[in-house]
C-alpha cells in the first residue's frame, strides 16, 4: 500500500444504545460458554462465494479480572471478499469493551472497519478499500477479537419493539416533481432517499460498508449513480466522512412511502390510504422486487384520481414499524377540473383586443428594440365546474379550435394550450369547449391587422408634402404605418408611427443625362441620408449642390434587403416627398 494512504487508517468503534431486542436469524452460529456467556453469530450479507454462515469463534475467559476473550474466523470459505455478521450476547450481565481487526482480509490501512452496538447486538464489518477489484480469501480467515466484561451495558433500555426508523434528517427530505393532464390526473415523482443506503436493500446496517469500501475515493460522483449511493454525506465523494453518516444513520429502514394530499392549502393532511389498508400508500418491495446498487437512486411515482378543486401534495417516508420520517423537501399544488357547466375565454390583462402582423425577423433589424408587433396572444379559458360558484383556469381541460377565419391563423391545443398564432390578416374566431360537456363552451373574436400602406411626412407636417430648404439645412421625417384587418371597413384602420422600427429608406437624384456608355448622369451635389433615423442632411461647403437641386426620398417596409414578408406578402412602398435647394 502507498505511503500516501496511510493516514486513512478506517478502524471505527461506535456505541449506539437504542433499545430493541434480538431479532429471529435464519443462518447462526451459536454456543453458551461455562460462565453462562453466550454469543450468537448471524451473517448479514458477507461477500463470498461459498454458502451458509462461515463464521466461528473461540473463547478466552482471563480468570484474573473475569474479561472474556472472543476470536472470529471463517471456516472454509471461499473467494471472501468482505465479512459482515450480527452477534448477540448477554448485556444484562457483560458489556461490549474493545476489539481487535486482525488482518484476514488486508492490512488496517487497506480496510474499513466499523463496529456498532445495539443493547446486546454487536453489528461488525470489515470490507477492502475497493474490494471489487481484489482476490478474495480462501479457506480459514482470521477476522477480529472481541472484549467483553463483567456488567451490564450501559444506559440500555430494553424494548420488545422493533428499533428501526423511517429516514430523518434534511439530507433525507426528497423533492417532488410532478403534473397535471387534461384528465384532472395528478402524476407525482421523486428519487429515493435514505442515506446511508448503499446497496439499495431499503435498511441502513452493517452490509452497507460494502459499497463504501467498493466505490472509497471516488470524485465528482452522479447522486443517482451507484457511487451515488455510497455518498452518504451527499457531498459529491466517497471519503471517511461518509462513515459518520453511516453510522448515524445506522437501522434506518425505508418500507414505503406515504403519498398525503391537503384541501385547504396546506394546514392538514391526509393519507392516500394503501390497497391493502395500514401500508405505507407505496410499498417498496411491491415496487421494486430486488433493486440492486447498479439501480442507483430509485425513482418512485405516484398517479392520483382525478381531482376536482385545488390539492396540495407532499410525501411522508416510513418504516416497516409505522415509524414516520423527515417530510418531502417541497409541496406541490394542482388545480384539476371535473366536467365544466360554464367556459369563459379571456384575454391577458391589458391586451389591446387585436393582434398586429409582420415577421419576427422585423424585430431584428438594429435600433428596432421597441416592439410593437403582437403576432402571438395565449388565451385563457376559464371553467366552471358543475355545482361551483367559482371559475378556474381550465385552459389545459378545454378543446381549442377555429370556426372562422379570413387568414391561415392557428391554434394550440398541444401545451401551451389555447395560443393563438396569427400569419395573415383577417378576423379569426376562436371556439373553446369542454369535450365531455360541448355545451359548456364559449367563442372570442379577434381581428388581425396588418400594414397597409405607409404614408411619409416631414416632422412638422401633418400633411404630407415637399419641402424646400437652405443648404447645410437637415430634413427628418416621420413614417405612419397604416393597418387593417381586410374586412368590409375601411374606417376601422390603425397608424402605428414606425420611424424607429427599421424602416427602410431610400433617396435618389434627378437624371439630367447619360453619359457614352449609357449610364445615368445625376444632378451635382450631394445629398448625404441617416439610415438610422432616415433624416437627410447637405454640407453648406458643397459647392456643386446649388440652389433648385432635388433629392426624393422614399421608404418602404420592412426594408427590402430583410427576406421578410408581412401578411400575405404585401411590401408597402410609401409615397415620395421632394426635398429642394433654395
Amino acid at each position: 500500500m502507498a505511503h500516501w494512504r496511510r493516514y486513512f487508517l478506517l478502524l471505527v468503534v461506535l456505541v449506539i444504545l437504542v433499545g430493541c431486542s434480538v431479532q429471529s436469524r435464519r443462518s447462526v452460529t451459536s454456543a453458551r460458554i461455562d460462565n453462562g456467556f453466550y454469543l450468537v453469530i448471524s451473517d448479514v450479507q458477507s461477500i463470498k462465494d461459498s454458502p451458509g454462515n462461515p463464521y466461528t469463534f473461540t473463547e478466552k475467559l482471563d480468570a484474573k479480572n473475569a474479561n472474556l476473550k472472543v476470536t472470529i474466523q471463517a471456516e472454509g470459505v471461499k473467494n471472501l471478499r468482505a465479512g459482515f455478521m450480527e452477534i448477540a450476547f448477554p448485556s444484562a450481565s457483560y458489556h461490549f469493551e474493545d476489539f481487535t481487526y486482525l488482518g484476514g482480509l488486508g492490512a488496517q490501512d487497506e480496510v474499513i472497519v466499523l463496529a456498532v452496538q445495539d443493547n446486546d447486538t454487536l453489528s461488525l464489518g470489515v470490507a477492502p478499500i475497493h474490494y471489487d477489484q481484489l482476490e478474495g480469501k480462501d479457506g480459514n480467515v482470521s477476522l477480529f477479537e472481541l472484549t467483553f466484561a463483567p456488567g451490564a451495558s450501559r444506559s440500555i433500555s430494553r424494548s420488545s419493539g422493533d428499533s428501526r426508523k423511517a429516514p430523518t434528517g434534511t439530507f433525507n427530505a426528497v423533492t417532488l416533481t410532478g403534473n397535471i393532464d387534461a384528465g384532472s390526473i395528478v402524476h407525482l415523482s421523486w428519487r429515493e432517499l435514505n442515506m446511508g443506503d448503499g446497496n439499495n436493500d431499503g435498511t441502513v446496517n452493517i452490509a452497507d460498508v460494502a459499497p463504501l469500501a467498493q466505490h472509497f475515493f471516488s470524485r465528482d460522483v452522479d447522486p443517482n449513480s451507484p457511487q451515488g449511493l455510497a455518498d452518504y454525506n451527499g457531498d459529491g465523494r466517497v471519503d471517511i466522512q461518509d462513515i459518520r453518516r453511516l453510522a448515524e444513520t445506522f437501522f434506518t429502514n425505508l418500507s414505503g412511502y406515504d403519498v398525503e394530499f391537503s384541501t385547504d392549502g396546506g394546514q392538514s393532511f391526509t393519507k392516500i390510504p394503501h390497497e391493502g389498508g395500514t401500508q405505507p400508500t407505496l410499498v417498496r418491495m411491491e415496487l421494486f422486487t430486488s433493486p440492486r446498487n447498479s439501480d442507483g437512486r430509485l425513482l418512485w411515482a405516484y398517479d392520483t384520481l382525478p381531482i376536482e378543486g385545488t390539492y396540495t401534495y407532499r410525501v411522508v417516508p416510513r418504516a416497516s414499524n409505522g415509524d414516520e420520517g423527515v417530510l418531502s423537501a417541497n409541496t406541490l399544488e394542482f388545480t384539476g377540473v371535473m366536467e365544466l357547466e360554464e367556459v369563459d375565454v379571456v384575454l391577458p390583462d391589458g391586451h389591446p383586443g387585436y393582434l398586429l402582423i409582420t415577421e419576427e425577423a422585423v424585430d431584428e433589424v438594429p435600433g428596432n428594440e421597441p416592439d410593437f408587433v403582437i403576432s402571438s396572444v395565449q388565451l385563457t379559458g376559464l371553467g366552471r365546474p358543475a355545482g361551483a360558484t367559482e371559475f378556474i383556469d381550465a385552459s389545459d381541460r378545454l378543446s381549442w379550435m377555429i370556426t372562422a377565419s379570413l387568414n391561415s391563423a392557428t391554434i394550440s391545443n398541444t401545451s401551451p394550450k389555447g395560443l393563438l398564432t396569427a400569419k395573415d390578416i383577417g378576423v379569426v374566431t376562436v371556439l373553446a369547449y369542454d369535450p365531455d360537456n360541448p355545451s359548456a363552451s364559449d367563442t372570442i373574436t379577434i381581428p388581425i391587422y396588418a400594414i397597409e400602406s405607409l404614408i411619409l411626412r416631414e416632422k412638422s407636417q401633418t400633411t404630407p408634402a415637399d419641402v424646400t430648404v437652405p443648404k447645410g439645412s437637415r430634413v427628418e421625417f416621420i413614417v405612419d404605418g397604416i393597418f387593417d384587418d381586410n374586412d368590409s371597413d375601411s374606417t376601422d384602420t390603425m397608424t402605428i408611427n414606425l420611424t424607429n422600427y427599421g424602416v427602410g429608406w431610400i433617396i435618389q437624384r434627378p437624371v439630367i443625362g447619360w453619359d457614352g456608355d449609357g449610364n445615368p448622369i445625376y444632378e451635382s451635389g450631394t445629398f448625404y441620408l441617416d439610415v438610422e433615423t432616415g433624416a437627410v442632411f447637405t454640407e453648406s461647403s458643397d459647392i456643386n449642390l446649388q440652389s433648385g437641386h432635388r433629392a426624393f426620398v422614399t421608404t418602404v417596409y420592412p426594408p427590402e434587403d430583410r427576406n421578410v414578408t408581412i401578411g400575405d406578402g404585401h411590401r408597402p412602398v410609401s409615397n415620395t416627398i421632394t426635398i429642394t435647394i433654395e
